[in-house]
């Protein structure tokens, strides 16, 4: 079998088409590849822009890394929330959890940066103006991001 194999890729016929199959294969390869890179920065453009990460949040006192710990765990509680429960029932509970997080975040005291002040803030309110639309997928997509964005910045 096998000298029957390696005498048929030896024939003429075979080489060709094997090269024609290759060519074809790295000319796909090189077409898709340019596709990809030549679409990156039109989607990077088409992008919204991202806030720069807050930084300084791991050097806040003891009691204001624990209250971002609470916002940080209550937005990920609340997105689960959002995502799993009965609609009216989740949308009511969850206006009442952004509402306690606002809470949350205007006790961070004095020592807290102002752009992590105003980056809870909006976010807590994009993400509750999000329940009141009844758009639960970006409100529990925001609440998540709010979530990643505490935990990267307490490794900053």
């Amino acid at each position: 079998m096998t000298k029957t194999l390696t005498s048929t890729l030896r024939q003429p016929s075979s080489i060709v088409i094997l090269v024609i199959v290759l060519a074809a294969a790295a000319l796909l390869g090189t077409l898709a590849f340019e596709k990809m890179t030549s679409d990156l920065p039109e989607a990077l453009a088409a992008a919204p822009a991202q806030q720069a990460p807050m930084t300084g949040t791991s050097r806040l006192g003891e009691q204001d890394q624990a209250t971002l710990m609470q916002i940080e765990i209550g937005a990920g509680n609340l997105a689960t929330e959002l995502g799993n429960g009965d609609t009216g029932t989740a949308n009511a509970n969850a206006l009442a959890g952004l509402a306690t997080l606002s809470a949350k975040a205007g006790a961070l005291g004095a020592g807290t940066p102002g752009d992590v002040r105003k980056f809870l803030a909006a976010e807590i309110r994009r993400a509750r103006d999000a329940v009141r639309r009844g758009d639960v997928a970006d409100a529990s997509s925001t609440l998540i991001s709010l979530q990643a964005r505490l935990a990267i910045s307490r490794t900053l």
